[in-house]
């Protein structure tokens, strides 16, 4: 099933999106490119609202199992006004017509390889307008069962907003996130960007600098059904590395599963890329103790460990070194909490989501050490476990990682 889902990964892409134009947005459009005559069975478009207290709702759900890419190799889910339009963006669960199908906010798009009918219509009936990211973790359905719902591709349309929100994450909750480590595609500016294109069409990065016109809708750079022009960008935002079928996160575990703590369970640190700050890796801790604080540690080897409190302390002995992030007014402090669903919520500002922690370009030794190209440092996480007994703590496992 996964190696079918990497087969279709080569074959079809996003390749233009425009979302939002001055007056009604009757001329909104997502372009697939892929090889003409391909059967799109089982290719299924979603979005996953990003923004305030609908952070997680599933938006819509575009099933193009009836569709083959044309001749032209580009496959366009359009409003009616849209030249070339193969698909009405209309159609699907969602209340649509010839405007405004695509939201105007924080949006993950997804390009999904679902095999089974029955995985479809669950999309277009149960889960439409619900939560597909219950626990806050930033993890969808999609991630968690990558089987049925392979990634064939993600990426976020950000808007600008930076406050945080006291809807479904809770309060502190940023007010505009991304799911399952999709790339980001704006803000243009202070705005939601109106569209975004691949320069030359894929395989070429997308910009991340030069958006469609907001105020020209059908204007010379919107193009769909035909070649995106050629413009040099200097901000590009490469695509194929979501952690959900586009790839499977970073880093090796060690000492791993680590000890239970108090609910009976294991905290998990996983790793990902391009959180786009820093070092451009991404840490996540899940499986904590609701309420307590936690924070995260870097060392220099990755060991067999010594018991420290209820857990397994994996980066000491010998020669090995280890630093904690937990400088206060850096990027070097990771220091946060889990909320109710045991998911670690950065309490500092060191994250991009709002959850873990962005790992800098630097590690916490007394006199700072820069990360390299080509390093390799072993990361763990270190949080309170009092419900065990006043003043326990626990460990994380491990977890390698070469930049």
């Amino acid at each position: 099933m996964c190696l079918a889902g990497a087969a279709q990964a080569q074959n079809i892409h996003f390749n233009e999106i425009y979302a939002s134009h001055s007056g009604t947005d009757t001329m909104e459009f997502i372009e697939l490119i892929g090889t003409p005559g391909m059967s799109l069975a089982n290719i299924v478009v979603c979005m996953v609202e990003g923004q305030g207290g609908g952070q997680g709702t599933l938006d819509r759900v575009w099933d193009l199992s009836d569709y083959v890419v044309p001749a032209d190799g580009y496959f366009v889910m359009g409003n009616v006004a849209v030249a070339n339009m193969d698909y009405d963006l209309a159609t699907g669960p969602h209340a649509g017509g010839a405007a405004d199908n695509i939201e105007n906010g924080t949006e993950t798009f997804y390009l999904l390889n679902v095999p089974n009918a029955l995985d479809i219509s669950d999309l277009e009936n149960v889960l439409y307008h619900t939560n597909i990211d219950p626990d806050h973790n930033g993890e969808t359905l999609f991630t968690d069962d990558p089987t049925s719902f392979i990634t064939l591709e993600n990426l976020t349309m950000m808007d600008n907003y930076t406050g945080t929100s006291p809807g479904a994450g809770g309060p502190g909750t940023p007010h505009d996130i991304t799911f399952d480590c999709a790339e980001i595609l704006g803000p243009d500016g202070i705005y939601f960007p109106a569209g975004m294109s691949r320069p030359g069409d894929y395989p070429n990065d997308w910009c991340n600098d030069t958006f469609l016109d907001f105020s020209n809708p059908g204007g010379a750079d919107q193009t769909p059904g035909t070649a995106n022009p050629s413009f040099v960008c200097g901000l590009t935002a490469a695509t194929g590395a979501g952690c959900a079928g586009t790839g499977t996160g970073i880093g090796t575990p060690f000492c791993n599963p680590a000890t239970n703590n108090s609910t009976g369970a294991p905290a998990v640190l996983t790793g990902s890329t391009n959180s786009g700050v820093g070092s451009g890796a991404h840490l996540e801790i899940t499986g904590g103790v609701p309420g307590q604080l936690a924070y995260l540690l870097v060392g220099t080897q990755a060991t067999s460990g010594i018991v420290v409190s209820n857990g397994q302390f994996c980066l000491v002995g010998g020669s090995a070194q280890f630093f904690r992030y937990n400088v206060a007014g850096t990027d070097m402090n990771s220091i946060g909490g889990f909320n109710g669903s045991g998911v670690m919520i950065n309490a500092v500002g060191t994250s991009t989501t709002g959850f873990g922690f962005d790992v800098p370009n630097t590690v916490p030794a007394t006199v700072p050490v820069t990360i390299m190209a080509g390093d390799t440092w072993h990361f763990q996480g270190w949080y309170r476990d009092t419900p065990a007994g006043v003043g326990t703590s626990n460990f994380t496992n491990g977890l390698s990682v070469t930049f």
